[in-house]
């Protein structure tokens, strides 16, 4: 009877020991969709424990979609690359659905790690393949010189879409000390092609050489001795109220007024002042709402907070809703499929052929 017990006991226990690895296995599984959940949520987190930032405590709730509906274009992705996020979210997920990028779980910590060492006071200015931890979470399944619309889809390369091509084709990286062209070719994650060939990139941590501050981390900037020097060095960025010569010592976002660094030209109530207005001097300043706050630069050089349907509107309505040039109100964005004239009236926030749809290629601003 003990016997039978004893078996009975351990049976379970293996059961529940089964049952708990796989619950576990599905907790770490990613899909495209999880990765931004929980890398917006982290992101908009380091930003609101920022003392100048722009994300607070109080309008923290709002920063996720606030980054993934923006309607104008930014570099969210790569440095010098401006594209609509939605967009490169709608397009990483239709890729995932046809088997063309697959999410490396693995890597996905790895790159969650990694982001507490690039927290931006900003999280709008997080580019998150300029973090080489994060480059490799979406792996292609397209081999070299097979067509592809953006580089995620190539397996150990990346997509050449230059001149305007699509679809482009997938591209071999470079390897390490191998020797490249600086216009033509790209080596891989972490190596940067130089003179003598793909070089380690230089992750840009304080008292790193660098020639601007595209060569630093985001929250550094470079630092030179005089005009004359070719070199600098990185140094950190400084908060509200540090002292300044020029903006880009200041943390992204601030300005440098009366050679401090500062908020004040960012208004963070309706009603606020925003746009070009002239200072008492007669020169003209620009200044800007805390979009964060859920405010837009209304007609009257004033904050107001997003408009909801229907109601006037400058250029930046609530979720779901676009800025209609024609009536001036907002209106609801439209379904795959919908006829539209511009990206904005899209719910992937991309019109083509007026019709809304999923890019083929990456789109990249100006």
């Amino acid at each position: 009877m003990k016997k039978n017990l004893f078996q009975f006991l351990l049976l379970i226990s293996a059961a529940a020991l089964f049952l708990s690895c796989q619950k576990e296995e599905e907790e770490e599984h990613y899909d495209v969709s999880r990765f931004f959940s929980e890398y917006l949520k982290i992101i908009c987190d380091n930003a609101a424990s920022c003392e100048a930032g722009f994300v607070t405590a109080e309008n923290r709730i709002n920063c996720p979609d606030i980054i993934m509906y923006h309607p104008f274009p930014f570099p969210a992705f790569k440095r010098e690359e401006k594209v609509i996020f939605k967009q490169k979210f709608e397009m990483l997920r239709s890729d995932e659905e046809v088997g063309w990028i697959e999410v490396n779980n693995k890597k996905v910590k790895e790159c969650f790690d990694a982001l507490e060492e690039v927290a931006q006071c900003d999280p709008m200015e997080t580019s998150l393949f300029e973090i080489v931890a994060c480059v490799n979470v979406f792996e292609g399944t397209k081999s070299i010189r097979q067509d592809c619309g953006q580089d995620e889809e190539c397996f150990y390369g990346w997509c050449d879409t230059r001149g305007g091509r699509c679809p482009g084709s997938c591209v071999e990286y470079k390897e390490p000390g191998q020797s490249c062209n600086v216009t033509l070719d790209r080596c891989v994650p972490g190596y940067t092609c130089r003179t003598n060939g793909c070089s380690e990139s230089s992750i840009g941590v304080a008292g790193d050489p660098c020639l601007s501050d595209i060569d630093c981390s985001p929250s550094l900037y470079c630092r030179k001795s005089s005009e004359s020097d070719a070199t600098g060095r990185c140094f950190w960025r400084k908060s509200h109220g540090e002292p300044c010569i020029d903006v880009n010592e200041c943390m992204i976002g601030l300005d440098c007024i009366n050679n401090l660094c500062s908020k004040e030209r960012i208004s963070d109530v309706s009603g606020g002042k925003c746009g070009k207005i002239e200072d008492d001097d007669g020169n003209e300043v620009m200044y800007s709402c805390n979009v964060y706050n859920k405010l837009e630069c209304g007609p009257q050089n004033t904050c107001q907070a997003f408009p909801q349907q229907g109601q006037p509107c400058a250029s930046i309505c609530d979720k779901g809703m676009y800025c209609d040039e024609g009536s001036g109100t907002c209106q609801f964005q439209r379904a795959v499929g919908r006829s539209c004239t511009s990206n904005t009236q899209c719910m992937t926030f991309y019109c083509h052929n007026e019709v809304c749809g999923i890019p083929e290629c990456m789109d990249v601003y100006d």
